[in-house]
């Protein structure tokens, strides 16, 4: 059985004019994510696959990733799926092997068992049928641990988070301050135990992105995150740029694309 999986770019726009671009590329090269999502190598390094550089020459996979310029691992982190693949022990384990080869860690909190998008946002099975009061303080319990534990240079609240986490208790929608409690429950997790640690919030797509931050600047995080893959989102860069230029200057924020991925042909091609 093939495994396939996703590697995500990651950029950050220190400023918004070309004046501050060059500027930051010049003078703050560190602030500067360079990133890949490599969250199922874990269950793929148990087939002992081969890696190859550009050149067809064998390589360490994480080796290679340092060498071609990546700085920062993105890692998914689920409650409690299915095994134990991005759950919290994998997690910690594989990002203290990162750490230990100098990469910078963004972690993921799904805040579900599984895959967490716009449409899916699907509470943990463990926190199912909790009340508010009792639902907040797992949040809290969960988030603190992730924070104290793995030591992580961003943390990701949430995942796709358009309409909200934690259906139903969290939609934004329909119960948005119930969203927005346990939202700041996560952000003091994170604040009073790993305060060094930036904290994105991540939306998909840049169409109802405007919204969304407006929606949430009664929050307290760092970075905006979006999703940007091309063949849903069309094609047009300067678009992009524009929208991430007016987002992070509207909000004053930094500003990510947190997930991209650009297929190199639409046809089958799983040979």
């Amino acid at each position: 059985m093939k495994t396939l999986y996703i590697w995500i770019a990651i950029l950050m726009l220190i400023s918004c004019d070309k004046k501050d671009v060059d500027s930051a590329s010049e003078n703050e090269q560190s602030s500067f994510i360079s990133a890949v999502d490599i969250s199922s190598f874990p269950e793929i390094s148990n087939n002992n696959p081969s890696f190859y550089d550009s050149e067809g020459n064998e390589g360490d996979f994480l080796a290679l990733m340092k060498t071609n310029g990546v700085n920062t691992i993105r890692l998914r982190l689920w409650n409690n799926p299915s095994d134990e693949h991005s759950g919290f022990g994998e997690v910690k384990a594989f990002s203290e092997t990162l750490r230990s080869q100098g990469f910078n860690i963004l972690l993921t909190l799904h805040y579900s068992d599984t895959w967490a998008v716009p449409a899916h946002q699907e509470t943990p099975s463990q926190w199912e049928g909790l009340d508010f009061t009792t639902l907040k303080d797992s949040v809290y319990q969960f988030t603190k641990k992730i924070a104290t534990e793995i030591p992580a240079e961003y943390i990701q609240i949430g995942n796709e988070i358009n309409t909200g986490f934690l259906h139903p208790q969290g939609h934004i929608l329909s119960n948005f301050e119930q969203f927005r409690a346990l939202m700041d429950t996560a952000i003091v997790a994170v604040r009073t135990h790993s305060n060094d640690t930036k904290i994105i919030m991540h939306h998909a797509g840049i169409e109802s992105a405007e919204w969304f931050y407006n929606q949430i600047s009664v929050l307290d995080y760092d970075i905006i995150g979006l999703s940007y893959y091309p063949i849903w989102r069309g094609t047009s860069l300067s678009n992009l740029q524009t929208n991430m230029q007016d987002l992070s200057q509207i909000h004053n924020k930094d500003i990510v694309i947190a997930e991209t991925a650009y297929p190199f042909t639409l046809d089958w091609n799983d040979w």
